[in-house]
C-alpha cells in the first residue's frame, strides 16, 4: 500500500463522527459618530451622533463672542500670517453666520480648511473653544 492510500484509510476510519461545521458571526456594531461631520457626500448618506456635548460656558452677543474668540487666537501667535489665519477662521464663521457653540457642535476643521484657512489653524480654531470658554470666560455684550 502506497503512503497515500495509507494516510487517507487512517484519516477515513477515524472519522466516525458526522463533520462539523464551525460559523463564527460577530455580534451586531452600533453605530459610531463619524470623525468629520461634514456635510454628507450624497443625499442618501446619514452622520449619526451618538451623544450631543453641553454647550459652552459662554454668555453675551454670539458675534461678539465668536470675535472675543477670534482676538484671543491672535494674541497666541506672533506670526503674522498665522494672525491673517485666525482672522480668516473667525471671517468664515461670522460670514456663515457660525457661533461659537455652532462651532463646536460641529467640531469640523475641514469646514474651515475647506474654505481657505490653513489646516493647523482650522484644526486650533475648532479645536480650542472649549478652553477658551473654561478658561478665558467672558460676557461680551457688543
Amino acid at each position: 500500500m502506497s503512503m497515500r492510500q495509507k494516510s487517507h484509510n487512517h484519516l477515513t476510519s477515524e472519522s466516525t463522527y458526522p463533520p462539523i461545521t464551525i460559523t463564527n458571526v460577530l455580534p451586531t456594531q452600533t453605530p459610531q459618530p463619524a470623525l468629520s461631520s461634514s456635510p454628507p457626500a450624497s443625499e442618501g448618506t446619514h452622520v449619526v451622533y451618538s451623544a450631543k456635548p453641553p454647550r459652552l460656558n459662554i454668555t453675551g452677543l454670539r458675534d461678539a463672542n465668536v470675535q472675543a474668540y477670534c482676538d484671543w487666537q491672535q494674541s497666541q501667535v506672533g506670526n503674522v500670517s498665522w494672525k491673517d489665519e485666525f482672522r480668516k477662521a473667525c471671517d468664515v464663521a461670522l460670514d456663515d453666520g457660525l457661533d461659537l457653540d455652532q462651532i463646536d457642535e460641529l467640531g469640523d476643521p475641514e469646514y474651515f480648511k475647506n474654505r481657505g484657512v490653513k489646516w493647523g489653524i482650522a484644526r486650533r480654531f475648532v479645536g480650542d473653544m472649549r478652553y477658551w470658554a473654561d478658561n478665558h470666560k467672558c460676557n461680551v455684550e457688543g
